[in-house]
């Protein structure tokens, strides 16, 4: 819906041209990506909130069976499943704040060995910047960070032991806070670590989503659903436990902004 205004001139008298009144909903300036998940079963379209390009890769496509918020969310088999947007300089962290969170619902429990990425900026060796994922290391389930500061060693951020069941929607959210990254599962910290110094590795690797961009390890692949997306930049939205958003994050109204209009008073005396 287009708001129209008509100006008048200091007499009160209309000027006889109806302009387009600027309003609706903006965004904040942090969040670099954010995905519903939401449209058509079985479609393959990824609209990102910001604009960005989302493609999907192997059958990763909406389904409107599981969703944490609105009426839909990703879902992807576990096998070659992935979405991608190019890389960008939003993904690039740099030694500054920034937030990753996402809800999701893994198809039944994480195998052993298995490592399901949730999202990523991290290539081959030489081109890698950071990796949130699980991993089930003989039946403990933790969250990790993986980033590099040169494109090729990466140092491990590690939770403590968390639940994962079959079945459940969890909420997860990786943040940088000046010189400390925290873990949290469903608004609780659940590890930390000191990143005093430390600037991720620039790399030039698309953003994944569900994988990271080796593509053909189906140990990294996810297995289940994702919704409700979003990755700042700039920002830590929560430097201690909380409780996530009960309702789809959704931006904020913009101030109408206009300089004389009709009042109701205008209207009644014919003015």
């Amino acid at each position: 819906t287009t708001l129209y205004k008509m100006d008048k001139n200091s007499a009160g008298t209309p000027d006889g041209i109806w302009d387009s009144v600027p309003g609706g909903t903006v965004w904040d300036s942090y969040t670099k990506l954010m995905l519903h998940c939401d449209g058509t079963d079985a479609s393959t379209t990824f609209t990102d909130e910001i604009g960005k390009t989302v493609t999907a890769n192997g059958n990763a496509q909406i389904d409107t069976a599981q969703f944490k918020f609105s009426t839909a969310s990703g879902l992807f088999d576990g096998t070659g499943d992935y979405l991608t947007t190019p890389d960008h300089d939003d993904w690039n962290f740099g030694s500054g704040d920034f937030t990753i969170d996402v809800w999701v619902r893994h198809n039944g429990a994480i195998p052993n060995g298995n490592y399901p990425v949730l999202v990523s900026h991290y290539g081959s060796a030489g081109n890698r910047s950071w990796l949130f994922y699980l991993i089930n290391t003989a039946g403990t389930i933790t969250a990790k960070l993986d980033y590099s500061t040169n494109g090729t060693a990466t140092t491990t951020i590690e939770s403590s032991s968390i639940t994962v069941s079959s079945a459940t929607w969890y909420h997860f959210a990786v943040v940088r806070n000046g010189n400390t990254i925290t873990i949290y599962q469903n608004g609780v910290s659940k590890g930390t670590g000191d990143v005093t110094g430390v600037t991720f590795y620039n790399s030039t690797a698309s953003l994944a989503v569900g994988q990271y961009t080796d593509f053909s390890d189906n140990l990294a692949s996810w297995n289940g659903w994702i919704d409700e997306l979003r990755v700042s930049k700039g920002i830590a939205r929560w430097t201690a436990d909380f409780t996530p958003s009960t309702s789809a994050y959704s931006a904020s109204a913009l101030p109408l902004t206009s300089s004389r209009y009709w009042t109701f008073g205008d209207w009644q005396s014919g003015r």
